[in-house]
Parts: structure tokens; sequence; C-alpha cells
């Protein structure tokens, strides 16, 4: 496991623009991947990404060589979306505001932006609080150099990972990537199951942790 650039309990290097490109971020998963698929060579790899992570999985794989493709086991998508199909939020560039706004105009309304992404991505309000907590630390600067580079798959990306075992994982109430968003994901895929979590969001891990473990775990053991 590893936290993405600004992720988590990485750094925040918000003045670095450049930093936050999907070249340079799926430099990065590819350089973690590759290092272990070097250094353990009997190790089976599975591939777990949330939201946009699933965009850079699917480039990553497709990146592999054939040696390198026939040490992954399987990849598991949690809320995630196609450039291509019906979500709004999967374009390049993101949402419109990262690209029109200026910065001192974001920071003013990082509170209400926090709120909103929070209450799209929470089905359980039991955790807004921490959530728009969470939120309003992160620096606006961040959220436009990454949203602004954006770069999404494609279905055409997405139907390159023939034989590839893929799990998708979707939380039925998500407001962020509706579950037809993920059903299209599942559709463009040519060997994959979905899996529709009830009274969960975006969040899906964090809301029904337990059962994404179970049903994640189920997926790894059967194609070990």
């Amino acid at each position: 496991m590893f936290d993405q650039l600004a992720c988590g309990e990485s750094k925040h290097p918000a003045e670095e623009y450049d930093a936050y490109s999907a070249s340079e971020l799926l430099m990065d998963l590819e350089t973690i991947s590759r290092s272990i698929l070097d250094n353990d060579s009997n190790v089976p790899l599975f591939l777990v990404g949330h939201s946009y992570g699933v965009s850079q999985i699917i480039q990553l794989i497709n990146k592999f060589s054939p040696v390198e493709i026939a040490r992954v086991k399987g990849a598991v998508f949690i809320s995630g979306a196609l450039k291509d199909g019906p979500g709004a939020l999967a374009k390049d560039g993101g949402h419109w505001i990262f690209k029109y706004l200026p910065m001192f105009l974001l920071r003013r309304m990082q509170p209400w932006l926090s709120e909103q992404f929070v209450h799209s991505a929470f089905f359980d309000k039991k955790l807004h609080k921490s959530a728009i907590e969470v939120s309003n630390r992160n620096d606006m600067a961040m959220c436009k150099a990454f949203y602004r580079q954006q770069k999404s798959a494609t279905v055409e990306d997405a139907q390159k990972l023939k034989n590839m075992p893929t799990l998708v994982i979707h939380g039925k109430e998500d407001m962020i990537f509706p579950i037809d968003v993920g059903d299209h994901l599942n559709q463009s895929l040519s060997d994959s199951e979905f899996c529709i979590i009830p009274d969960a969001s975006h969040q899906v891990f964090e809301e029904k942790y337990e059962e994404v473990a179970e049903v994640m775990w189920k997926f790894i053991c059967s194609h070990m």
C-alpha cells in the first residue's frame, strides 16, 4: 500500500504543479509496481485502485510487458469511471472550476467545496464531520494542479485488459460516479465481476470496509 502524492500521510508540495501531472503520478505507480515485480519473483501481484486510481492502474497494466502481465493475477477497481462513460466528472481536466476560477476564490470556497464533496462521497452521515475536517486541510493549489492535469482511461484502454480478472466494486449510493458509471466500467472489461455495496457512496471502502474486504479476499483467493 502507498499514498499517492498529496494523499493520506504523503507530502503536499503544492507549489510543484508538474508533480501532479497524470504522467508523473503514473510513473510513481509504475516504479513501485516494477520494484515488486523485479525483486519478488514468486509473489503474485494484485493491483487495487480507487476512483482516479482505477484509470492509473488500467494505464499501468497496458504499459506492462507480456511477462509482467502474467505476474499480475488480478485487479480490483473501486468506485472507478472511464473518460468516455456516462460520468461527467471523469473527463480530462476535472471540474471546470479548477480551470477558470482564480486561486484566491478557490480558497474562499474551500469549506463549501469540502461540504459538497463529503455529502456526495459519503452515505453514512456519521462520517461527514471528520471527512470535512480532512478535506479542509488540503491545499487548493494542490487540488487545482491535480484536477487540471487529470487524464482518465478510456473504454479502449479498458478493453485492452483481455483475460485480466477484475473485480469492480461500487457503492450503490455513489453520487460522485453514480452506479451506471460503475456498470459502464464493468461492461467495458472482458473478464470482470461487478459487486454493488448497498448504503455506501464513493468512499465505499471507508463506509463498508468489512464488506469490501470480504469480497476482495474471495476474489483474490479465487485467482491464486
